[in-house]
């Protein structure tokens, strides 16, 4: 790939941080970026998914998602499946036969979409996620067995959500842009669960998957950041916690279960072992 006047680049760092092992410049601007056990590197793009190899340069495939699709998030197992979300609105969605949902729910409007990649980048499953009216995803995570968790908004009533869930679609009183999150089965064929985790408008950001198969989401809600964690039946909150950062970005979770957000802060955002001087900047 070569570098343009308005480029952009993708760098892997030794492990302890202090040398550079390659930095390449890439033909588009990447929405998202997720690595495999073996060191390949999965990117997101406006509509479509490329797989690099361990140099970082070479493509393995490019697999476009739909014409018209909004790619938002991407995840990947340890078996090299890629896995992504966004929103797509004519209908284009090439769906797969057993999904979910095999036809656009909202008909012209935009819907929330999920899809799994082979390794070799053929589409393994494709459903659309929604209601009768318009809705996107926002984020993705994959648990161990191949489960695809999905983070979005939705403006429908008949949003599918699952019974006895934590938020049903039921205690919502309006929506415009209610966010939920859903868990799929790992062929994508029916719903684990789905709730929606806010009766507010609020705006899923980023989402991750803990090793008990706790959802954790994070949300823009105003002038704060709301982060909550889900049991993984989706029926129960493990805890709510509220952030005053308007603008929260990457989410993680590490083995005991501990979260990192990553927040843009306001100037008194409370600091506990801080690496900068408050009110530096």
């Amino acid at each position: 790939h070569q570098a343009t006047a308005a480029s952009y680049f993708i760098t892997k760092l030794t492990p302890a941080g202090d040398q550079i092992v390659y930095q390449n410049a890439l033909p588009f601007q990447a929405t998202g970026m997720a690595v495999d056990p073996a060191g390949n590197v999965y990117l997101a793009g406006s509509n479509s998914v490329e797989k690099l190899g361990t140099d970082g340069k070479t493509a393995i495939y490019t697999t476009t998602i739909a014409p018209d699709a909004a790619v938002a998030g991407i995840a990947v197992d340890a078996n090299g499946r890629a896995y992504v979300t966004g929103g797509t609105a004519t209908g284009d969605l090439p769906a797969t036969p057993g999904a979910l949902q095999q036809t656009p729910p909202s008909g012209d409007q935009a819907d929330a979409f999920v899809v799994r990649l082979k390794p070799d980048g053929a589409i393994d499953y494709a459903t659309y996620l929604g209601g009768a009216s318009q809705g996107a995803g926002a984020a993705i995570a994959v648990d161990a067995a191949g489960s695809a968790f999905v983070t979005g908004y939705a403006n429908s009533t008949d949003f599918p959500t699952t019974p006895g869930c934590y938020l049903p679609a039921s205690a919502i009183p309006n929506f415009n842009n209610a966010p939920f999150l859903a868990r799929l089965s790992a062929d994508g064929s029916s719903l684990i669960y789905s709730t929606f985790t806010d009766q507010q408008i609020d705006f899923p950001v980023s989402l991750a998957v803990d090793s008990s198969d706790n959802a954790v989401v994070s949300r823009a809600a105003g002038l704060w950041t709301v982060v909550m964690r889900f049991n993984p039946q989706g029926t129960a909150l493990v805890f709510s916690k509220r952030l005053p950062a308007s603008s929260p970005g990457a989410l993680a979770v590490d083995a005991a279960g501990n979260s990192y957000v990553l927040l843009s802060a306001q100037a008194n955002f409370p600091v506990k072992n801080n690496l900068a001087i408050c009110g530096a900047n």
